[in-house]
């Protein structure tokens, strides 16, 4: 079974764009190797990226947002180690 992605963001804070386009480059990215894409809608701040159960970025803890080429390198590497 192909693993799923999803970015948890915060509506209040205005995320929703960011959340896009990302989502818009993890599925022309990896669209053969992960089954399903999820924008998760939420509060209090999140920016939250998860492979699977796994937890790949949290502006929570990070005090940032992601920068992509960093969170690409470590989706490769999950989605390298999932086949």
């Amino acid at each position: 079974m192909k693993p799923v992605l999803s970015i948890e963001f915060c509506i209040s804070c205005g995320y929703e764009k960011r959340a896009l386009t990302l989502m818009e480059t993890f599925v022309r990215l990896y669209k053969n190797d992960v089954s399903s894409f999820n924008l998760i809608p939420s509060s209090g701040g999140a920016f939250e990226i998860k492979f699977e159960d796994l937890l790949i970025f949290s502006k929570r803890s990070e005090d940032r947002f992601p920068i992509t080429e960093e969170l690409l390198r470590t989706l490769d590497e999950k989605i390298r180690d999932k086949k």
